[in-house]
């Protein structure tokens, strides 16, 4: 009997998929702690070929260790984390799991919205604390939402929006309703019935003073890192709030955070931030602020998500192992 291929994968990883992982009669999977220095170790100790990596940056030694032509799979979709210069040194292939978290993702975002504009976590803790302060809130159906970026996340967030609570959509898309509209299948008529746009720009300055509320949804890139800094905050409509379920990269905290304790913006709800777990950086730190909700990078930990997350890693490294190659889903 040929011996099984030793697949290292980061432990928080591991336990999310574990009942897809210990199911593969061709490959071992193994939990390994997520540092980089740890996880380098154990493959080079095991030459293995393929890894499987969550959230963690790995930017040295991990490429080194891993086999030429080797295959990297990231457990999500963001490979901000992962050195691609490195990786390309090396013939390593990056391979992820789009698809399988967007939902899950797409359903915090809008459980963030209506923890915001309804006061839940305040009167959670006031009722807890015996006060009895009935708050006045809003209904989201009467509210306007900024979608900054409207991949496949950004999508389902307009859908459940609109479909699901009647809110009007304002969104900032580099691609053209047409453009959208024929990746996806749709006429511009059905898809103006899914998003309920009102206005569509490439130019996300245009979209922000008619938002109540905006949230985020792009991907972290050098373009991208921190793309919601002072001036674009000082664009935003008075009273307005703030979601980001994205990166943390995306976002100049301190910048944020003036613009809450300003008065400018209303409050803010965040998943992801520039350190994880978070830390206060340049001197600000967000716990202390107003109106301010805080999730410990949820938003795509879902059993759900996590099972097709596990099966997809599972598959990708199937192929890859078959040279099937035209069936992984290759970060290029």
């Amino acid at each position: 009997m040929a011996q099984k291929m030793i697949v290292p994968v980061t432990r928080p990883e591991y336990e999310k998929g574990k009942t897809v992982f210990s199911a593969v009669e061709t490959l071992e999977f193994v939990p390994v702690a997520p540092e980089e220095d740890t996880l380098a170790a154990f493959v080079r100790q095991h030459r293995c070929r393929a890894a499987v990596i969550g959230v963690s940056k790995y930017r040295g030694p991990l490429y080194q260790a891993l086999s030429q032509r080797g295959l990297l799979v990231r457990f999500g979709v963001a490979t901000d984390n992962i050195d691609r210069e490195k990786a390309r040194d090396r013939a390593i292939l990056i391979a992820n799991t789009p698809g399988a978290l967007d939902q899950a993702v797409a359903e915090h975002t809008l459980f963030l919205m209506g923890a915001l504009v309804r006061h839940l976590t305040r009167s959670d803790q006031e009722v807890k604390a015996g006060k009895w302060n009935p708050l006045v809130g809003e209904q989201l159906s009467s509210l306007r939402l900024g979608l900054v970026g409207l991949g496949n996340i950004g999508f389902q967030v307009a859908c459940l929006a609109h479909q699901g609570f009647g809110m009007e959509t304002l969104i900032f898309s580099r691609h053209s309703p047409e453009e959208t509209a024929s990746r996806r299948g749709l006429s511009v008529e059905n898809l103006r019935l899914r998003l309920g746009w009102s206005l569509w720009s490439d130019r996300v300055e245009e979209i922000l003073p008619g938002s109540d509320i905006v949230s985020v949804h792009l991907p972290l890139t050098e373009k991208t890192a921190g793309f919601f800094h002072a001036a674009r905050f000082a664009r935003f409509k008075t009273g307005s709030f703030f979601i980001n379920t994205a990166r943390g990269g995306l976002v100049v905290e301190k910048d944020l955070a003036q613009a809450i304790l300003s008065g400018k913006l209303a409050g803010a709800a965040l998943d992801v931030f520039q350190k994880e777990p978070y830390q206060p950086t340049d001197g600000v730190d967000l716990r202390q602020l107003p109106g301010v909700i805080m999730t410990p990078h949820i938003a795509s930990n879902t059993r759900t998500a996590n099972l097709r997350m596990a099966r997809m890693v599972v598959e990708n490294i199937l192929h890859w192992e078959r040279g099937e190659l035209d069936l992984v889903h290759l970060v290029r």
